[in-house]
């Protein structure tokens, strides 16, 4: 370990640095101050009687040469108080030194908020940086730092009644539609510090606010028309596939400024315009799999709307496909086989690996081969209940893959539903209310929902909630005529079956035999 003194002429404090850090003894006249109460401690004992020794603290006159006074204050505004959406606010600081002694060392510190970034900040005295360490030269924006940062200026010993100005500007961020967002209001606090303490913290920070109004603009629409969501390419035999890209943007009050694309999240270029609302951009790849393409569009007015994520796959030449089961429906418990067949245009196979739901189930295994054609299986047991999703990825010798189209099936036992009233053929007269009732049943799960339709018209429904046994539905005063009633059912799985069909007729009632009425009788309309 080791230990170096250094003596500073105009201020003699001793410094010791140990194991690389820095410790600073108290200055001379602190010492001595601490000295002065101790020994008042130790002559403050005073012994009465036979009573205990009693401590008597008496309040000590400290002369005035050994006190040190340190009141460091900070103030500020900020302009305007209502800042439009991308325009700029400016803070304006003062920081005081109130206190009679210097005030060595001050640090300011704006945490910005979020809806800004930083454009410039300007100390009377002192240097500012940002967050990252990286000087602030001049009000030049330039130094735009990213959204939400920090800052710092290092404004250096401040004598008493001294002040040091900053002015610190931000850009706002643009954000909603005018009319139809209400104002954020905008927050951000300073802070100011020294290497010594400080007699009143209370006047160290002040908080700022302002209303950021939203973007008087209307925000950009961008869309993919090229390629479709899921498209499949083919691997390009020199390796590298060329993607073409069209994209449309409009802006109702304003022009489209630019249209840059991205992949994966990594800007990849910027799109070109031909008119009438087109842009077009050619992507290349030298990578099979997946894709994720999208686009961000900024208007004249620096408002700026996404596609969100556009996916397509790029296969190698090869193919591949899921041929077996043929099923939709299978039963709990049961095996099932996967079969894939394939074929290569050159090269091996170096594995077929499937997926089920987009997880790994294992690595399929071969069985035979005719010709080019390739056949690989895999069993599965005990899938759970639910939807299954199956995919499968060929790998080449070279890492070239090629993805299958999913193959889907369920795993459930369909729920049971039939009407057990009203009866087939029955009939109700004129205003009637009709009471529906069925007999519900889940072998391995719960029906959740209930559809009733009248005819193949919708007329009610159950809530979403679990349905046991037997439920009726009223359906109210239906017009005359006759109706086919059909219920579904939809389980948990949401697997959706339907009843049994019941024909029902509504009507006046039918006349006694020979009562001429009958004859002018129009039959009922049928539904």
């Amino acid at each position: 370990m080791r230990a170096k003194t250094m003596q500073n002429e105009t201020n003699p404090i001793e410094v010791v640095l140990m194991e690389d850090k820095l410790y600073s003894k108290p200055p001379l006249r602190v010492r001595i101050l601490l000295h002065v109460i101790l020994i008042a401690l130790i002559f403050s004992v005073s012994t009465r009687g036979d009573r205990p020794t009693e401590l008597l603290l008496t309040p000590l006159q400290v002369p005035d040469q050994l006190q040190r006074f340190l009141d460091i204050s900070i103030i500020g505004t900020v302009s305007p108080s209502r800042v439009p959406s991308g325009d700029n606010a400016t803070y304006s600081f003062a920081v005081s030194n109130n206190g009679p002694d210097i005030a060595r060392n001050v640090i300011f510190v704006q945490d910005l908020p979020g809806a800004t970034g930083l454009v410039s900040a300007v100390p009377s005295s002192g240097i500012c940086h940002r967050g990252d360490g990286h000087p602030i030269e001049s009000a030049s924006p330039t130094h735009e730092t990213t959204i939400g940062n920090s800052l710092y200026c290092n404004v250096g010993d401040l004598a008493s009644g001294g002040t040091v100005s900053i002015a610190v500007v931000v850009r706002t961020s643009v954000f909603g539609d005018a009319g139809e967002t209400e104002p954020m209001q905008v927050k951000s606090e300073a802070r100011v510090a020294s290497t010594e303490i400080d007699s009143n913290e209370a006047n160290n920070s002040v908080l700022l606010t302002f209303d950021l109004l939203p973007s008087p603009d209307s925000p950009p629409i961008v869309r993919f028309v090229q390629p479709q969501a899921d498209q499949i390419f083919v691997a390009a035999s020199n390796g590298t596939t060329e993607i073409p890209i069209e994209i449309n943007a409009s802006d109702s009050d304003g022009t489209i400024s630019e249209i840059r694309v991205y992949e994966a999240g990594d800007f990849v270029g910027i799109a070109k315009p031909a008119g009438n609302n087109r842009f077009f951009f050619n992507m290349t790849t030298t990578k099979t799999g997946y894709h994720s393409l999208s686009a961000t569009a900024e208007d004249s007015g620096g408002r700026t709307a996404g596609t969100g994520n556009l996916n397509i796959l790029v296969n190698s030449a090869h193919t591949i496909s899921i041929v077996k089961p043929t099923v939709q429906l299978v039963s709990p418990g049961s095996s099932v086989e996967i079969e894939t067949r394939s074929s290569l245009v050159g090269g091996r196979i170096q594995k077929i690996e499937l997926y089920n739901n987009g997880l790994l189930v294992g690595k399929m295994r071969a069985a035979g081969n005719t010709g080019n054609m390739h056949s690989h299986r895999f069993t599965l047991v005990d899938l759970p209940r639910g939807s299954h999703s199956f995919t499968a990825i060929l790998t080449d010798l070279t890492g070239a893959i090629t993805i299958s189209q999913p193959l889907n099936f369920k795993v459930t036992v369909p729920p049971t539903i039939s009407i057990t009233s009203p009866q087939d053929s029955a009939s109700f007269a004129s205003g009637a209310s009709i009471d529906i009732t069925v007999q519900t049943g889940d072998a391995d799960g719960y029906v959740q929902r209930l559809n009733f339709y009248a005819s193949g018209r919708l007329i009610g429904s159950t809530p979403e909630n679990i349905v046991k046994g037997s439920s009726t539905f009223r359906w109210i005063s239906p017009d005359d005529g006759v109706y086919s009633i059909v219920v579904t059912a939809t389980d948990d799985t949401d697997e959706t079956v339907s009843s049994n069909k019941v024909n029902i007729r509504l009507g006046p009632a039918a006349p006694p035999a020979g009562d001429s009425f009958g004859l002018n009788m129009r039959c009922p309309k049928e539904h």
